[in-house]
This record gives structure tokens, sequence and C-alpha cells, in this order.
């Protein structure tokens, strides 16, 4: 899908107003005040007095009947293509936040109906904004270790200390009919792991609840990924960990090369690189917390309103799902799983 027609965004649907919708929300009357704001929730009668909303609706077709110019979908991941597709189907350009669905099959309808009226969809991956990321990539990119032999990524937090403010019991990430589990809740590192290094061939994965979270999802995964030859290595593997269970908030990625070692310090937003013998700071992110979200809402806004195709496709979002599911079959058959 490609040449989409640009619009100028006037009414803007949010769906869903849990923590990561009104980030957006707040983001977004920071950056563009001049547009009206219509939100969709189960909870309508708390919003409905609220200035930062043009209108409160608690349902699909009142959201669509005041013809929104685009969306930002944040309701639980398997509630997702409900809404999705009827907005698609109306060319209402989308930010889906991820993951994109629950399980990829579903994702089929999405594609169909994203293809049939040629509209704009891209997903919420916003670690792919981060500079220290997107500088990660490029020193990666540009062989500043060389050859890559093995990388090493981890992300984990306690799920009880997560949202201050929300029982982690209600939360979508702790529950299995929303969409929850570390594998769809922190897709963000398969993400950026093909971002960076490609196409997946094979996972061998194993996946759990180990903790004494009340909880029906996984709180532990481990996987090695294959990926596919590229010019920066030769079957690289990668070996991912993410959880909900440690004290200690992580986030890191570790590239082993031929030259020395790159690591990226997600949490802190450093960048490290030993080389010729020594240990060396090579960046710094001293934005805000939040600037990643303000830079994936500008390029949405931007991708909308001059035609621009975006940097987080459906294909690549669909892929992270099949890893996913390849990592839990994996864990299921004790067998290393191929990607078609």
């Amino acid at each position: 899908m490609n040449n989409f027609k640009s619009k100028r965004i006037e009414t803007l649907l949010i769906i869903g107003l849990g923590s990561i919708g009104r980030k957006h929300v707040k983001i977004l009357k920071s950056l563009r005040p001049d547009i009206r704001i219509v939100a969709l929730t189960s909870r309508a009668s708390l919003f409905e007095h609220d200035p930062n909303f043009f209108s409160v609706v608690d349902n699909l077709d009142d959201a669509i009947a005041l013809s929104p110019d685009a969306a930002i979908v944040c309701n639980p991941a398997s509630h997702h293509i409900r809404v999705s597709v009827p907005l698609l189907l109306k060319s209402v350009p989308l930010l889906i936040e991820k993951p994109i669905t629950d399980l990829s099959k579903k994702a089929v309808e999405l594609v169909e109906a994203a293809f049939a009226k040629n509209t704009f969809v891209t997903v919420g991956y916003n670690l792919r904004f981060l500079e220290s990321l997107i500088y990660f990539k490029e020193l990666i990119h540009d062989n500043a270790v060389g050859k890559i032999y093995s990388v090493k990524a981890s992300v984990g937090q306690n799920l009880t200390t997560w949202r201050p403010n929300q029982n982690y019991k209600e939360s979508v990430s702790s529950q299995k009919k929303l969409g929850g589990g570390v594998l769809l809740e922190l897709s963000h590192e398969i993400d950026y792991l093909m971002w960076i290094f490609g196409s997946v061939y094979s996972v061998s994965g194993y996946f759990e609840k180990v903790s004494d979270l009340d909880i029906d999802v996984e709180d532990i995964s481990h996987a090695l990924i294959r990926f596919n030859k590229t010019s920066l290595h030769d079957n690289l593997v990668a070996n991912l960990s993410m959880d909900f269970i440690r004290k200690d908030p992580t986030r890191y990625c570790e590239v082993i090369g031929h030259e020395g070692t790159l690591i990226w310090d997600g949490i802190k937003g450093i960048i490290r690189i030993f080389k010729n013998g020594k240990w060396k700071v090579l960046f710094e992110d001293t934005n805000p917390s939040d600037f990643s979200y303000e830079k994936e809402l500008n390029h949405f806004i931007d991708c909308i309103e001059n035609a621009k195709a975006p940097l987080v496709n459906l294909e690549s979002s669909i892929n992270v799902l099949r890893v996913i599911e390849a990592i839990k079959s994996s864990s299921e058959k004790k067998k290393v799983i191929t990607i078609k």
C-alpha cells in the first residue's frame, strides 16, 4: 500500500483512555491544540466534562458519526481489530498501539480493510523514535564494532509497581483475554531487534508464569532468535529475556562484534562501546521521558497531512506477532520453530 492521500487533521479520535490513551491526549494538546479530540471510552460519564475533549462517546457508531480525520487505537490488544476495521473502511488513518492485535490470524482482516481503502496504518512501537536507539542502530549498521557475532537483550519491570495508580490485577498486562503477558506487552524488544538485525529465521523459546503474581498470563520468557543472514552478520542468534518480576527496571541490548562490544541502556538512554581495550560513552540522551511519544505523534500527523509512508508499518508489526507465536509454539512443543 502506498500513495496515501494527504488530509488535514481537524478532528482526531482516541479509542481507550487508559494510561497510554491519556498520555496521547496530553501530548496532542501540547503539540496541536487546534485539533479537536473525540474520546471513545466505556467510562464516558467520567470524562464528559473534561475540557480536553470536543466530545466523549461510548460506542463506535457515534464516534464515526463525528467524522474523525484520524484515530489512535489504545484499547486492549484483543479488541483492536473490532474497532480498527470499521474505521479503515471509512478511510480513517490509524495509529494502533502495540501489539497490533493478540493473534496474527486476526490481522488478515485489518490488512484487507487497509488495502481496500488504501488507508494509512502505523503501529505504536515508540522505541523506534528514541534518539539513543536510533543512534545505536546507526552505529551497528556503520560497523562500529565490525561484523556482529552475538546479541543479548533484556527487558523487565515488576508488574506491581509498573503503574503506581492502577491495581496490577486490573491491568491489560495481567489478563489473557485482553492480550496481556510479557510477550505481547513487551513486544517492543522483538520489534527493535528485527528493525536493527533483519528478518527472523527461527526461534527456540520458553515462557511461563513463575511468580506469585495474581495473573493468568506468563510473567517470564526466554528466547533464542536466529536471524536470516545479512551484510552485518551470518546467521546471528539473539538471546532475549523478558519479565514482569524483577525489582530493578531494566532495558538493554548488548552487541558483541569482531572489533568490540556495544551496549545500549534503554533506561538511562546511554550507549557505551568497548574498543581498543577501554570503555567509552558515545551517547547520553537528555530528552524528557515522553519525547519518543512526541516524535511518534508528530510522525503520525506528518504522514497523514503530507502523505508520507510510516516508519512502523503493518507488515513489520504482523511479523512481531509471528515471532511471539513461534516462541510460544517452541515452548509448548519443546522444539525449534522455523518462521516461514
